[in-house]
This record gives C-alpha cells, structure tokens and sequence, in this order.
C-alpha cells in the first residue's frame, strides 16, 4: 500500500527529473535533431528543469510557512499546490514534445497501412475500389470529366488526425481533392488552387506581422471566417520523405459548405485553396495505375 502511494505520488507530484529527463521519448527526438538543434534541445531541458525544480521547491516551503504561520484557508493553499505540482509534473512529462515542436523538429512519417504506397504488382477488386485508394497514377471521372492523379502529399498532423491533398489533372483545368481522416469523422473537399492576393494583396503582411491571417477573408464577394490553425509537417508520397514543416489556416463560409484554406511552408512561401464539401459519390470510374 505504502509502495503504491509512493508512486503515484512519484509519477504525478514529484518525479525524479534526471530519470524522467531520460527517458527514451527524449532519446528519440534527438536522434532526428541536427547537432545545433541538439544543443539548443539540451538547452531548453536544462533550462526547464532548473525553473521547474526551484518552482516546486519554492511551492513546498510557502506550504511549510503558511502551516507553520496557521494561515487561515490552509486546505485551499494546500489544495492548490497540489494543484500546481500535478501541473508542472504533467510539463515534465510533455517536455520533450513542447521543445521538439519549439526548436522546429520534424519526425520522419510512419506510414499508415490505409495510406501506404501500393505496390506495383497489387491486386486490386475494381468493385471496391473507392476514394480511399486513390494515389499517383490513378484515373477517377468527376463532373463529366475524367482525372489523372499527379501528385500525393500529406499533411501529418498527429496519430489520430490527417489530412491528404491529391492533385487531379484532365489536361483541360486541375482539381485538387482534400481527404480529411481522423477518429471522429470523414470528409473530403474539392478545390482549386487560388493566389493569395486574390484573397487580400496584403495577407502574407499581416501572416508575417500577426503570425496569422485576419479572423474574416473576402473572397467572390462572400465572407470566410477562420476556424482553426494546424501545424505539422508534409509527407511526400512521389518521394516518400517529409519534406517540409507547415502551418494552415483553415476558413469556412456561414453555411460551411465552402472553404478557403492558407498554407505557409516558410517565411515566404504561401499557397491558398479555394472549394467546397462534396460527397464520396460524386467520384466514380476510380482505376488503379497501370
């Protein structure tokens, strides 16, 4: 019984900073750093750990005092301290995470089985195939016009949530179709690619001054309005690496129906989609690759 309130007092009050510090979440983040981002990795644990060290120190003595002084409201300073050490064990223990992010880390991409290249030599059952299997190569007919996928990125977000981007091509006009797939729900957006000064000849000033976009774009004589930001980076299925880090703003009209989408990729290099939700069904005639 005692072991056992010793550890959970261990793992979610005070636990052993140079045991947690590491820990093999740390190890593997740094085997994907450079050697100038590994010392500033470094840095920034130190640096944490020094402040977090002192702070839950500082919290034990002005508990001590308070009691020793009879304070009035001893349990609600108690009560908050507790409060406050769950809180920073719980930063400790997402340290690794916080930092990788700050100092621009980017992890290789594990491919999902449901989004792993296919093989050449793949069979596939032409009844079954839908708009989860579409990759570089295939054909697929869309309002009376027939496309050939060209391109294939993901956007990797985290576990759970991602989104993929397949640029159509008819030879005539270009398509860009968005796979939206995470635990909660499916979606899937048709767009095309749009100049960002056509959205607002000042949007990458105000990105580069305000770190985002205005919270309402005018676009076609109709309001977006944005709903949230996503950051991450961008998986390659042409070359099957990440090949970069990005930010995206995403903007909904009233009725979201149709949206407008920002992507930054670097200081200066931006991109924006203009389209709007469609159904599974309005895709058809989906063939593999030859």
């Amino acid at each position: 019984m005692a072991d056992d309130i010793k550890k959970i007092i261990q793992d979610n009050l005070w636990p052993d900073i140079k045991k947690t510090a590491s820990n093999d979440k740390f190890k593997y983040y740094t085997q994907h750093l450079t050697q100038n981002q590994i010392h500033q990795f470094d840095f920034e644990v130190k640096k944490f750990i020094s402040t977090y060290d002192i702070t839950r120190k500082g919290i034990i003595a002005f508990n001590i005092f308070h009691l020793y002084m009879d304070w009035p409201f001893s349990t609600l300073l108690i009560g908050g301290s507790l409060y406050m050490l769950y809180h920073q064990s719980q930063r400790l223990k997402n340290l690794p995470d916080l930092i990788f992010s700050k100092i621009g880390g980017v992890l290789p991409y594990k491919k999902n089985n449901t989004y792993e290249k296919n093989d050449d030599n793949y069979t596939y059952d032409p009844s079954r195939i839908n708009i989860n299997d579409i990759q570089i190569g295939f054909l697929v007919d869309y309002n009376l016009n027939t496309y050939h996928a060209v391109d294939h990125i993901q956007y990797v977000l985290n576990k759970s949530h991602n989104e993929e981007r397949i640029q159509l091509n008819s030879g005539i006009d270009e398509l860009y179709l968005f796979k939206i797939k995470n635990t909660s729900n499916h979606s899937v957006k048709i767009g095309q690619k749009i100049n960002i000064y056509a959205i607002s000849d000042s949007l990458d000033t105000d990105i580069f001054l305000n770190q985002k976009p205005k919270s309402i774009l005018r676009y076609k004589e109709k309001s977006y309005f944005r709903d949230k930001e996503t950051r991450g980076s961008i998986y390659s299925f042409r070359t099957n690496k990440t090949v970069s880090k990005f930010v995206k703003w995403d903007y909904w009209d009233e009725e979201r129906t149709h949206f407008l989408s920002i992507i930054q990729k670097d200081v200066k290099n931006f991109s924006a989609f203009y389209g709007k939700i469609v159904s599974d069904s309005a895709f058809s005639e989906i063939l593999p690759k030859k």
